[in-house]
């Protein structure tokens, strides 16, 4: 897909492309933009065309003459363009970059008013951020780093909190198992838990249970 302010282009690759690989894939394609290149289109025999590099879209068909559109070093099998020179382009910034296939992965930018909407949306965000953060843009990246470790640290405390609090609760719990036919059974019935939290209680329970049988209940629906 091609269009005067977006484009998708699906290519053959097997891994994630880095950071530094789409900066470089901007640089490259904004550096042709700033040269405003203009645009060398012509008629040629398919296979004249291939020699000269003319790049074919897969599955596409073609007659034995085709009109060949050049860039600068681009140079493509092509049926219409939006811009005249490269210049018009104004500028590129690549939105996405993911897996479509395997062996496939797609690619999409932004060029033009696009891009440029593209930068101040993402110019107005991280500057709210500084904002509610009380700090300059330039330090919100080690800020945010710094609330996530701490962040972190607190949901660690937190677990531990629950654990200690899961143990005790357990202990208690044991004490009211019922003797049935000399196997201890506890029956006990548990809200506002998720299932892992329910898992860890019914271990601890097992644990200090050491023999018997241990059924937990808990509401769902309507159930009081």
């Amino acid at each position: 897909l091609v269009d005067a302010e977006r484009l998708r282009f699906d290519f053959s690759h097997f891994e994630a492309m880095t950071a530094e690989q789409l900066r470089e894939v901007e640089d490259l394609v904004n550096g042709v933009v700033l040269d405003n290149v203009a645009a060398d289109i012509g008629e040629h025999a398919l296979e004249d065309a291939r020699k000269k590099g003319a790049m074919a879209l897969f599955g596409e068909k073609y007659g034995e003459s085709v009109r060949v559109v050049a860039f600068g070093p681009s140079v493509e099998l092509c049926g219409g363009v939006h811009v005249r020179r490269t210049g018009d382009i104004g500028l590129f910034r690549v939105t996405s970059e993911g897996p479509l296939a395997a062996g496939v992965r797609r690619i999409e930018a932004v060029t033009g008013k696009g891009a440029l909407e593209l930068v101040r949306r993402q110019s107005s965000l991280l500057s709210d951020a500084a904002r509610v953060l009380k700090i300059g843009v330039d330090e919100v990246p080690a800020r945010i780093e710094r609330l996530m470790e701490s962040l972190r640290a607190a949901e660690k405390e937190l677990e531990k909190g629950r654990q200690k609090a899961q143990t005790q609760a357990a202990g208690s719990a044991v004490s009211a198992a019922e003797d049935a036919g000399g196997i201890k059974l506890l029956c006990q019935r548990v809200t506002d838990v998720d299932p892992k939290s329910l898992r860890d209680y019914a271990d601890k329970l097992r644990d200090q249970l050491k023999s018997g049988v241990v059924v937990l209940g808990v509401p769902g629906g309507d159930d009081k």
